[in-house]
Order: C-alpha cells, then sequence, then structure tokens
C-alpha cells in the first residue's frame, strides 16, 4: 500500500506524464530507463517506491539499434508501482 507522500507524488508524476510532449520532456522523479532494450521508464515517486511505464503504442518507435525511442514516445501505459 502507498503511503500519503508517495500517492502525493504519484499523482504529481501522473500529471507531469499528461504535460510532458515526449518522455524526454520529464525531469521530476530521476527518470531512466531499464529493461530489455531500454524497454522501460522508471520514475521515482517517493524514498521507497518506483513507478514503471511501458510505450503504449501498436509498434513501439524503435532507433537503428532497436532500442525504445524515447523522445517519440507519447503514449505510456504503467505497468507497475514497485516497493524498493
Amino acid at each position: 500500500m502507498l503511503g500519503v507522500e508517495a500517492a502525493s507524488r504519484l499523482r504529481s508524476r501522473l500529471a507531469d506524464l499528461r504535460a510532458a510532449g515526449t518522455m524526454s520532456d520529464l525531469v521530476a522523479g530521476n527518470p531512466s530507463f531499464s529493461g530489455d532494450r531500454n524497454s522501460e521508464l522508471r520514475i521515482r515517486l517517493d524514498q521507497g517506491h518506483d513507478l514503471f511505464c511501458r510505450p503504449n503504442h501498436a509498434t513501439p518507435p524503435v532507433d537503428s539499434a532497436g532500442f525504445i525511442d524515447w523522445p517519440r514516445v507519447h503514449r505510456l501505459q504503467v505497468v507497475e508501482i514497485e516497493e524498493r
């Protein structure tokens, strides 16, 4: 279960995601990419929780090396909130 602080930050990070033109616009929550071929976006919520998202495209945009081309991603699917 999320605490009050994590729930508040989740609301803020979801608002940031809605406002971003692309995932490259994100700065809050120390976004980083992980998973196979950088397929997941990880955003810190608080000291104990991370939000994980994936591109929500029928065919996700990829670069010439086959990695997710995050500047071209404009739809996300939240896949998990993980406790650290």
